[in-house]
């Protein structure tokens, strides 16, 4: 059987679009299969991070021993964690005053 020629610059064309419509098709797909991101982590080192921990004051501004030995406590769970350090309070800008003042930071 033999195509007339009216329809034979049609088929060519048909074949070449699905020709590179194939071809398209696995390039892309080939690129997705063959990329590979690996990242090797062979060591570390984390330094424990700086924290300001303040003495917990009561309303009218002043230190109780409850908020020192609060402080303490919080201070001493945050340093064996390993990852914070603690700031000594002697190094603070401006101690809080009472809870209802803003720190300056």
């Amino acid at each position: 059987m033999k195509m007339p020629k009216v329809l034979q610059p049609i088929f060519s064309r048909y074949l070449v679009f699905v020709v590179f419509l194939v071809t398209g098709f696995a390039l892309i797909t080939v690129d997705d299969a063959t990329a590979q991101l690996r990242i090797e982590i062979t060591e570390g080192q984390v330094a424990p991070t700086p924290i300001a921990i303040a003495e917990f004051t009561s309303p009218d501004g002043n230190v109780t021993e409850v908020g020192r030995q609060l402080t303490q406590i919080i201070s001493d769970d945050l340093e064996s964690s390993g990852l914070f350090r603690p700031v000594d309070s002697a190094a603070f800008i401006d101690p809080p005053k009472a809870p209802s003042i803003k720190p300056n930071f």
